[in-house]
């Protein structure tokens, strides 16, 4: 997916032999997302994810947070005492589109 980003000036997602988004990559994001996704350890997310007061999605190693308040989300871990040594701050992916408008994982 990330080289169909790089790559591809218009790109279809198809679902069941039906098409369900098409447009350029970059318009295909902005249109579904306003939001990024910070990333943390496990090891370093000690909290029960009800404490933090918004979704966290388990990500296997990690914990996501989606949020369009990057600085209100930092804060909230500041005060909770969470460690941001290895907080990753990322834009959202074609990956996470198709993903949302299939309720699917990739498939190789």
């Amino acid at each position: 997916m990330e080289e169909a980003f790089l790559l591809c000036d218009r790109i279809v997602i198809m679902d069941h032999g039906h098409i369900i988004a098409e447009g350029s990559p970059t318009s295909l994001l902005a249109k579904h997302f306003h939001d990024v996704i910070l990333q943390l350890p496990k090891a370093d997310f000690p909290l029960d994810p009800a404490a933090l007061g918004m979704p966290v999605m388990d990500a296997g190693e990690y914990v996501e947070i989606s949020t369009d308040d990057v600085n209100g989300v930092v804060q909230k871990l500041i005060e909770r005492q969470v460690s941001l040594a290895k907080l990753q701050i990322r834009a959202r992916t074609l990956e996470d589109l198709f993903l949302e408008l299939t309720g699917k994982e990739l498939r190789a």
